[in-house]
């Protein structure tokens, strides 16, 4: 009878890259092959418009709410399932550039000590099928999660000033944000990668602003 000895061994596969305008990832997944997958989102944030609060007197409003939007890929929605996740923000301190290939090896410069989030209003239950009406109007599809208000009043106390003339002064001011899930925990099939359309217009930080 022949012996035949196998010796076999593991290779690390080499980073990928992760920067791209479509399908963004977010989430955590326990994949009965892979393992635990986890997938965070790096991305700056852009004015609709220059000089924002250019000659408003606007000493009398106040910070009301500031809610960040990411609506789901029309295509692709998710990878996993639709378990509820707590998803944290940060704001980064590194500039990103464009023409710059980032890889799933980078890791983004950020204030890791302040998660931006309120409170615990970071559990997230996605519904990729259900629109999402704000008043009178009804939305795509997305997640909605309320922000730090020290963040809006640092972004009202920006508004008409030089920090907010365009979007290169912005990009000085407020440099992007880091957004992360914690990791899946339980056994397989917990979890989810969600798939996000960042160039969606609806796919927002919105800042909404009261009188005094």
């Amino acid at each position: 009878v022949d012996t035949t000895s196998l010796i076999t061994y593991t290779v690390e596969e080499p980073p990928l890259r992760s920067s791209a305008l479509s399908r963004n990832a977010l989430g955590s997944y326990r994949d009965v092959d892979l393992g635990t997958v986890t997938a965070g989102i790096v991305t700056q944030v852009r004015l609709g418009s220059n000089n924002v609060g250019a000659g408003a007197d606007n000493h009398a409003l106040v910070p009301d709410s500031l809610v960040l939007s990411l609506v789901f890929d029309a295509n692709s929605f998710a990878y996993g399932n639709l378990d509820p996740q707590r998803i944290r923000v940060f704001e980064l301190t590194g500039d990103l550039f464009p023409d710059t290939l980032y890889r799933t090896s980078d890791a983004p410069p950020v204030a890791m000590a302040n998660d931006l989030v309120v409170g615990t209003r970071g559990a997230v239950t996605p519904d990729p099928f259900r629109a999402v009406y704000i008043g009178n109007d009804t939305l795509k599809p997305q997640v909605r999660i309320p922000l730090d208000l020290a963040l809006a009043e640092r972004l009202l106390n920006a508004w008409g000033t030089a920090d907010l003339a365009d979007n290169t002064a912005f990009l000085r001011f407020f440099k992007g944000l880091y957004i992360a899930p914690e990791e899946a925990s339980g056994g397989i099939y917990q979890g989810g990668i969600w798939y996000f359309d960042l160039l969606d217009a609806r796919t927002v930080s919105a800042l909404s602003l009261v009188h005094q």
